[in-house]
């Protein structure tokens, strides 16, 4: 489920393009463009906003006046790699035509609301390695001057971010893992914030006690914690119309990829307290992890939340930890130094923090009530 959502912070996102006769300004309203889950109807959009006219001579000739919902896919590794086609996939999921007929608009400003109700999977914005999804808001417009009889063209076009829903919240988990003597403790929260802190905790018991598998008594000793936050992602890149005619077979028309990504790492030497109780000897520390602060790689686009779309990508997260050790005494241990590292792998869901802040429940189009008496004036005149 995602939802629509401005670049601005404000409720409204305004665009406009200006010629010597006109200004249009396309208006999209955040609190009512969303994609929304009805158990009855499935996935639902829904876009609303409006689109004004200025008219700034005494009288302009309004031949069409459109307003489009477009999606643009970019596969950054495509099917073939010199074809523009199998790059680049452009949908349009709405159009609206806010005149229903040529007319006459006079001096001063004219509103069109418009609303769009589109059902169907679409996912949401992104930018990674391999895939890039934008949506954008289009307005379009024939006029002509009175007593002109050649036809201009207005067009702008502004960009709207999609974002998923927030995941339901979870409680925290709890991993037990032995290896022979140690068993490691783990506490994490299986849904993380992408711009804030999150916690993870342990515990290592059984650091110095007698190996069950030879009867060995050891010491071992906690050298180091790393952890690493990893962004796989998978694609299925589709071939174009021209390519995939061109296939014998199905395995001929796509083409699956993954990447992986690290956004954030770090290192940790101390700052675990012990318990050196005899016989039982434990480490235990709460840390903060964060890929609000990591460094930008080059040529790398910035992390994207968990996703995914039935149209062929994935987005998913790991958070690796590595606990470094090395073995103190031994009473069967050569001379020499030990070394042993245990790793914890744990599946986390990245979420975007501002998804909180939005409605996320059905909506219905919205009605317009008091728009004025706009377009105020309508003629019959032809340029």
């Amino acid at each position: 489920m995602a939802r629509f959502q401005n670049h601005l912070s404000s409720a409204f996102r305004r665009n406009s393009q200006k010629s010597s006769a006109i200004t249009v300004e396309s208006i999209s309203q955040s609190s009512h463009i969303a994609l929304t889950s009805d158990s009855e109807q499935g996935l639902q959009l829904l876009v609303s906003g409006e689109v004004t006219v200025e008219v700034h001579e005494q009288r302009v000739y309004m031949a069409r006046l459109d307003a489009d919902l477009k999606l643009h896919i970019e596969y950054k590794r495509p099917f073939k790699s010199h074809c523009n086609a199998c790059r680049n996939w452009n949908h349009q999921l709405a159009s609206c035509q806010l005149l229903t007929q040529p007319t006459t608009l006079a001096y001063g400003k004219h509103t069109f609301p418009f609303s769009a109700l589109i059902e169907g999977d679409h996912p949401a914005s992104m930018e990674t390695s391999l895939i890039s999804v934008k949506y954008g808001l289009a307005t379009e417009t024939q006029f002509a001057r009175h007593g002109v009889a050649s036809l201009e063209t207005a067009k702008n076009e502004h960009a709207i971010i999609v974002k998923p829903s927030p995941p339901d919240p979870r409680s925290s988990q709890r991993t037990v893992t032995t290896v022979d003597p140690i068993t490691i403790i783990t506490h994490h929260e299986p849904v993380i914030d992408a711009e804030n802190s999150n916690r993870f905790s342990f515990e290592l018991e059984g650091l110095n006690g007698s190996n069950g598998a030879i009867g060995d008594l050891q010491s071992w000793e906690l050298d180091e914690i790393k952890w690493h936050i990893v962004q796989t992602t998978k694609t299925t890149q589709p071939a174009c119309e021209k390519h995939r005619l061109a296939s014998l077979s199905d395995l001929g028309r796509v083409m699956r990829i993954r990447d992986t990504q690290v956004l954030a790492k770090c290192g940790i030497k101390d700052g675990w307290a012990l318990d050196g109780t005899a016989g039982n000897s434990k480490a235990n520390m709460g840390f903060d992890y964060t890929i609000k602060n990591r460094q930008p790689q080059k040529d790398r686009p910035g992390f994207a939340c968990d996703n995914k779309w039935a149209g062929g990508f994935e987005i998913s997260h790991r958070l690796h930890v590595w606990f470094c050790l090395s073995l103190e005494r031994s009473q069967s241990a050569k001379k020499g130094f030990a070394e042993r590292v245990m790793r914890g792998s744990y599946d986390v869901i990245l979420a975007d923090p501002t998804s909180k802040d939005l409605d996320w429940g059905p909506h219905v189009p919205p009605t317009y009530e008091e728009v004025g008496g706009s377009p105020p004036d309508y003629h019959d005149d032809e340029p």
